[in-house]
């Protein structure tokens, strides 16, 4: 029983050093008495450099507040973990975003001893939600400017059109529809060259319309 409760222990062991997962316990002065490697690999401190230390002395950024991280470690040791994205910086300067998760530690016989921190590099994926968000807002921001614009193309007294990359009308306003006597439905699917060839339009439109074609206008 002995042997194998040894060997759950090293399998745990193995799991802990070879997992994704940022690791670091802390002593009950704030202070790394242990890391794993993830935690040396996304931090760039090795165990040597970081033991005796404390976390954010190490990957702290000007965005800091020592005020709040020391209200919250005492919320943590008073049994109330805590969990929040915390903006960082590597030992080679790299900026990143940890999700770190924070909760007391205690000894086999119950006594805390510290806290347990659990973190995960999330700087790729806040990059791509902001990414995604941004590209919403302009979205938003494009269709609220196209809907403006088709509200004053659609009370305009001059002949508007749109077509697709190949000249064929996509959509007319009522003035276009009452200058060329075509109605929307006559229109589309066909090129403004196509409608000049028909007898419902003005001659004189025709000339017009031919003229701005060959101009490219």
């Amino acid at each position: 029983r002995i042997r194998n409760l040894s060997l759950d222990v090293d399998q745990w062991a193995r799991v802990v050093q070879q997992t994704d997962m940022v690791l670091a316990l802390t002593d009950l002065d704030g202070r790394i008495v242990w890391v794993n490697q993830a935690f040396e690999r996304v931090t760039g401190f090795d165990f040597s450099e970081s033991f005796g230390r404390r976390p954010r002395d190490l990957v702290g950024t000007e965005h800091d507040n020592p005020q709040e991280f020391e209200r919250l470690r005492q919320q943590a040791y008073a049994g109330n973990g805590f969990r929040m994205v915390m903006r960082s910086r590597s030992k080679q300067g790299r900026d990143y975003l940890i999700d770190m998760d924070v909760q007391p530690r205690h000894s086999a016989s119950g006594e805390l001893v510290g806290l347990i921190q659990v973190g995960f590099d999330v700087t790729e994926d806040v990059r791509a939600k902001e990414a995604l968000q941004a590209a919403l807002d302009r979205a938003d921001a494009m269709a609220d400017e196209l809907r403006k614009m088709a509200t004053v193309a659609e009370h305009t007294f001059s002949a508007v059109l749109i077509t697709d990359p190949n000249w064929r009308i996509q959509w007319v306003n009522r003035a276009f529809e009452q200058l060329t006597g075509y109605t929307a439905a006559e229109a589309i699917g066909r090129t403004p060259a196509q409608l000049t060839h028909f007898d419902k339009t003005d001659p004189t439109l025709v000339t017009r319309v031919r003229d701005a074609l060959r101009n490219g206008k």
